[in-house]
Parts: C-alpha cells; sequence; structure tokens
C-alpha cells in the first residue's frame, strides 16, 4: 500500500508542477496578447514634439532678452 501512495503523491507532485507550469504559460500568452506596439509614426511625432517644445523655448528665452 505504502508504493501505491508514494507512486500516486508522486504522480500528483507532476501533475502540480505542469499545472503550474500551464498557468505561466496561459499568464505570458495574456500579456502578449495585451501588447498594444507604438503607432509607425511615434518617433516622428515625438521629435516633432520635441522641435515645438524647443521653438517655444527659445522664443521666450528671446522675449527675456
Amino acid at each position: 500500500m505504502s508504493k501505491v501512495d508514494e507512486q500516486y503523491n508522486n504522480l500528483k507532485g507532476i501533475i502540480d508542477e505542469q499545472k503550474e507550469h500551464a498557468k505561466n504559460i496561459i499568464r505570458n500568452l495574456e500579456s502578449v496578447q495585451n501588447y498594444r506596439p507604438p503607432p509607425q509614426n511615434f518617433t516622428i511625432e515625438t521629435l516633432e514634439d520635441l522641435n515645438n517644445f524647443s521653438g517655444g523655448v527659445e522664443q521666450m528665452i528671446l522675449q527675456m532678452r
């Protein structure tokens, strides 16, 4: 009977380990599904915003002089 209990516990351990592994895989897949890449023109928009900000700062400096 102890051999059966030992085998049962071994199999239960394997199943629990596989269950945890499957949960991790599902969690990773869900995070990949939720990923939204930045828009294609993200860099261009950022550079334009920085140039506009820089221009605004330069204008303020000129006004202060």
